[in-house]
């Protein structure tokens, strides 16, 4: 086991590296890649993620639970048996169909 703290890495290359169970706390890994990465099960608690891209993720079953999506924008993409619940969607669209009006008019016509 290598137990860093208050450590400076900036630059580091992990290359078929296993991080399994390792524990991450008030990391900066801004600017980092991760290609052909196993993150199966790991939580993500209050993260930073702006800017970020994402490309070609299997993301099956997973949960995002207060997560600020605020100008994200999701193209080509697999979105089968999503839920999305109690969520704030001003301003959401559609291939540019507003989602409050597409809601307003599907309620209308289903009372």
């Amino acid at each position: 086991m290598i137990k860093l703290n208050n450590a400076n890495i900036t630059g580091s290359d992990f290359d078929d590296v296993n991080l399994s169970g390792t524990r991450f706390d008030n990391v900066n890994l801004s600017a980092s890649s991760f290609h052909y990465a196993t993150m199966k099960g790991s939580g993500f608690d209050d993260i930073n993620l702006s800017q970020c891209r994402f490309n070609n993720i299997r993301a099956e079953a997973v949960r995002f639970t207060r997560v600020n999506l605020s100008g994200a924008v999701l193209k080509d993409c697999c979105l089968k048996n999503v839920v999305i619940d109690g969520s704030e969607l001003e301003g959401m669209t559609i291939e540019g169909i507003a989602v409050s009006e597409l809601l307003d008019s599907y309620r209308r016509h289903n009372p």
